[in-house]
């Protein structure tokens, strides 16, 4: 009977200690890595939807003919903001090191993200710098978010 009640204790507990364990590897690995996909599609999503924008920017005198110009800046600060949030929050364990970029990386990715809606509008000055400088943001963005990355 001591070894029924030992053996069903035992059963029991590994119970708990595999719920246990598997909820802490969906916590603290599977979810920031969820997250952190799904930021990262949404990255890339955004650089491919507002490209004709920044690759068109209109004059920073004629801003207000160009609200299009504007909401799609704004998404774009707004997406830099999230990947800047992220950074914060990214868990520092092995076990998600090598998925998810380094802080210093995503906060790379944030400033350029920040160039990149800084040049939906431009100076008449600007014209000669701005494609040089579109294209290192938005290579820079693609490359510390590890987008179109070959495996």
């Amino acid at each position: 009977m001591k070894e029924q009640i030992v053996g069903m204790l035992i059963t029991v507990l590994s119970g708990v200690a595999v719920y246990v364990i598997s909820q802490w590897y969906t916590e603290f690995v599977i979810r920031p890595i969820q997250e952190y996909k799904n930021l990262k599609a949404k990255v890339a999503k955004l650089l491919i939807l507002y490209a004709h924008y920044y690759s068109n920017p209109q004059t920073c005198e004629s801003a207000e003919n160009y609200p299009r110009w504007e909401a799609a800046a704004a998404d774009l600060r707004e997406l830099a903001s999230e990947v800047a949030a992220f950074a914060e929050v990214k868990p520092f364990h092995l076990f998600v090191f090598f998925a998810i970029p380094t802080k210093k990386q995503l906060l790379n990715a944030t400033s350029n993200l920040i160039g990149l809606s800084n040049s939906f509008f431009i100076t008449k000055h600007a014209e000669e710098r701005h494609y040089h400088h579109i294209e290192q943001c938005r290579t820079s963005v693609k490359k510390n978010m590890r987008i179109n990355k070959s495996k």
